[in-house]
């Protein structure tokens, strides 16, 4: 809630930080020939604040959002994809978000991934996504989602949960993700994906838990693609997966935090852009 009224914007040198961050992770790896790719995904309550309380009200600030992107589109050579204007627009027709969670459901994953590759054919332009047609909507009804577990409720406040069945069977299967994270839970490993199709580019995903419903989508469209439950850029990774591109998806939320700190491989670099960032006499970005 404290996000969503913005009553605490990010400062210039917070806004920097985030740019310095993301900019040696995009030149690090552009040096070795590979795309990054910066996606945002939306809050809950960005895409539906007609179910807030009334008491909640926007102080009329932008969000940090608002900042972040407007900052890093107008200053940064980080591409970023904002998925708001897309879900706002997939929400008239249908429900994009759980009503018992805080995640966009299977639909609102499908939009976003079409966003996602539609991103991507810059620099792969045989990518093609798959069209809607390509999947039956189905409904299945069952336990509550996140915020029913966090209060207790999830055999109390059950889900209607929207899917998108495949007409057609999926290529990506599921083989070895060759490395382990340390003391992150099963469901939170690394895990690999691969299609089988040696024409397709190879990916790295560094995710959260909204990358969750996307990787069913997302994985049809690479020969392997690794996705990692972490915001840490490891070189070691990259090295070895020789990826044709890095994605990396933050929740909205998570702007509320400070920036990541990068690997000492890529620290030189950021503290040099940061330098040159908090330098520059900018004001803070203004909403839309």
């Amino acid at each position: 809630m404290d996000d969503w009224v913005a009553a605490r914007p990010l400062s210039v040198s917070q806004l920097a930080e985030w740019q310095a961050m993301l900019e040696a992770r995009n030149d690090w790896l552009a040096r070795r020939g590979i795309h990054f790719l910066v996606v945002f995904a939306p809050n809950a309550q960005t895409i539906y604040p007609e179910y807030l309380p009334p008491r909640f009200r926007r102080l009329g600030a932008p969000s940090r959002l608002d900042q972040v992107v407007d900052w890093l589109r107008t200053r940064s050579r980080v591409p970023v994809v904002d998925l708001r204007d897309d879900l706002r627009q997939a929400k008239a027709h249908e429900r994009v978000y759980h009503r018992t969670g805080s995640h966009w459901n299977e639909r609102g994953a499908f939009v976003a991934y079409q966003r996602v590759i539609e991103a991507l054919r810059q620099w792969f332009p045989a990518l093609s996504a798959l069209p809607r047609e390509a999947f039956e909507d189905a409904v299945e009804e069952g336990a509550g989602s996140d915020l029913a577990q966090a209060m207790g409720l999830r055999d109390v406040l059950h889900e209607e949960y929207l899917r998108l069945r495949p007409r057609a069977p999926r290529r990506a299967r599921s083989v070895e993700a060759g490395l382990a994270l340390p003391r992150l839970p099963a469901r939170r490993q690394p895990r690999a994906l691969e299609t089988g199709d040696a024409g397709l580019p190879r990916a790295v995903v560094l995710r959260d838990s909204f990358t969750g419903a996307l990787i069913p989508f997302l994985s049809e469209h690479f020969a392997r693609v690794l996705y990692l439950f972490t915001e840490d850029l490891d070189p070691a990774v990259v090295e070895r997966e020789r990826p044709g591109v890095v994605i990396e998806e933050f929740v909205e939320r998570r702007l509320m935090r400070g920036a990541p700190v990068n690997r000492p491989a890529l620290a030189r670099a950021e503290a040099a852009d940061g330098r040159q960032a908090a330098d520059d006499s900018v004001p803070v970005a203004t909403s839309r």
